[in-house]
């Protein structure tokens, strides 16, 4: 946020000097929508001096159709990404907003279309990749989720962590578990206490019969959220299944402490 309030005290500084810089003007709006809150009234009168003023600009559409999504202004929100699309129909950015301005409103054909359009226009564009995975594991498209998260992977992902974890979550939906593992084990090299990882990574041993490491991921899970009710319960059923029965009862027991602790 510091940052983004330097950002815009500069361009308003800009402005002070030439009020009809209308480049200044999109960019301090563009700065005040990422601000948001109370700032979101600001950006919209902003882009729309800018709109005033230059018509023709797609980019400006784009951005108060942006401030119009976070304002609740569904209407204004199309109409504003449309127009933006109408004059700039090669622009990936403009498809991946109204796509995923179409994914919050639970439209998936329609977003899926656009983040096809945006892709086109921009193979690389990772953001879209993992868009239109989130889209396809909510459809239960798993090849085709696991596809784009493996795509965005490649190309670079901002954000590592998620990217693994989401191609890991495919691939054990899929009863890939090697290759699950594999992702989770990635997941943990760049975050060495991901809970999550460690806890699916060991489901995904226990699917292959291999209990011993399961029980040593469920066995971290536990060290990092002593409070964990199914880390107890699933390392309990490893020790069963190796026919370790007083340490299965004894992680059983616990679990149900737990549970019950959960429900009081």
């Amino acid at each position: 946020m510091g940052k983004l309030s330097e950002a815009e005290q500069s361009y308003e500084d800009a402005l002070k000097i030439q009020s009809d810089n209308m480049n200044a003007l999109y960019y301090l709006a563009t700065v005040q929508e990422k601000i948001g809150g109370k700032k979101l009234a600001e950006a919209l009168k902003n882009f729309t001096l800018v709109i005033k003023s230059s018509p023709g600009f797609a980019a400006a559409y784009n951005g108060r159709g942006l401030v119009h999504e976070k304002m609740n202004n569904t209407e204004e929100a199309l109409n504003d990404f449309n127009t933006a699309i109408q004059m700039d129909p090669h622009n990936s950015n403009f498809y991946k907003n109204r796509g995923c301005f179409y994914r919050n409103q639970n439209k998936i054909l329609e977003a899926l279309a656009d983040f096809a359009s945006a892709l086109e226009a921009d193979p690389k564009d990772v953001e879209v990749y993992a868009s239109r995975g989130q889209l396809y594991r909510k459809l239960e498209k798993y090849k085709e989720a696991l596809e784009d998260y493996s795509k965005q992977i490649e190309y670079g992902s901002n954000n590592a962590v998620k990217a693994y974890n989401n191609r890991a979550y495919c691939n054990a939906k899929m009863e890939r578990y090697k290759e699950a593992i594999d992702d989770y084990t990635k997941v943990l090299e760049l975050d060495h206490i991901n809970t999550h990882a460690f806890h699916n990574r060991a489901i995904s041993y226990q699917r292959l019969q291999e209990y011993r490491k399961a029980i040593a991921d469920f066995t971290m899970v536990i060290k990092l959220d002593p409070e964990n009710a199914n880390a107890y319960f699933n390392r309990g059923c490893c020790y069963d299944s190796l026919k370790e029965l007083d340490l299965a009862i004894s992680d059983y027991s616990k679990a149900l402490e737990l549970d019950g602790a959960d429900e009081t």
